[in-house]
């Protein structure tokens, strides 16, 4: 009996989520209801609720939904479905309580290679370069002062920005020297993706 009513109160709870019925959710939850129960096709709210209402996802999370739970069937996680559908403000409420964006799913597809509008939308840019969640606080563990800053991804370490450098004291001024067989052998130019580019060295002209 305790279990067919736990069911119906996680049925209830699923379906609220699923409708985006915030106060009837904020009712359960009131009432006890635990935020991770699975209903009869053993999801749970935060897996099938309405995914533009990121208020939704937001009490849920602060209720303790676990939003890195996969679907049963398909392997996707929460984050997986707020991306393909192109609901950021979701995903951005779902990385915020810890949600991880570094995990593929049932079919090994990570949520920037579902995101709508592609990795270079607003949703891939999200995902591409998600804010840090946790700022480094002096003796706070690994994220002590000088230690290594993990990405908000969970997978790479994000080294902590290089101390301001003194600025060099004044050198005395050369006299320009015009000749072309001093101009560098290249140059680099940084895309908008952060890839090095080399462009070919500029020809001196032949002399006359």
């Amino acid at each position: 009996m305790a279990q067919q009513k736990g069911r119906t109160e996680a049925d209830e709870l699923a379906n609220a989520a699923a409708r985006g019925d915030l106060q009837r959710l904020k009712e359960l939850l009131d009432g006890a209801a635990n935020p991770n129960a699975v209903n009869s096709y053993g999801r749970t709210a935060i897996q099938v609720m309405m995914l533009g209402s990121p208020r939704v996802a937001e009490l849920l999370l602060q209720r303790g939904a676990d939003p890195n739970r996969p679907d049963p069937s398909t392997g996707c996680f929460p984050v997986h479905d707020a991306a393909s559908a192109g609901f950021l403000e979701t995903l951005e409420a779902l990385h915020r309580a810890g949600a991880r964006l570094d995990l593929p799913d049932g079919f090994g597809r990570l949520p920037l290679d579902v995101a709508a509008g592609g990795p270079h939308g607003p949703v891939g840019r999200y995902l591409r370069h998600p804010p840090p969640l946790h700022a480094a606080a002096p003796g706070d563990g690994p994220a002590a002062e000088g230690a290594v800053h993990w990405h908000a991804r969970g997978s790479r370490p994000c080294w902590p920005p290089s101390p301001p450098r003194r600025a060099a004291p004044p050198e005395a001024p050369v006299a320009a020297v015009p000749r072309q067989d001093l101009l560098p052998p290249c140059r680099a130019r940084i895309s908008a993706e952060g890839t090095g580019q080399v462009l070919p060295a500029v020809e001196a002209p032949s002399e006359r």
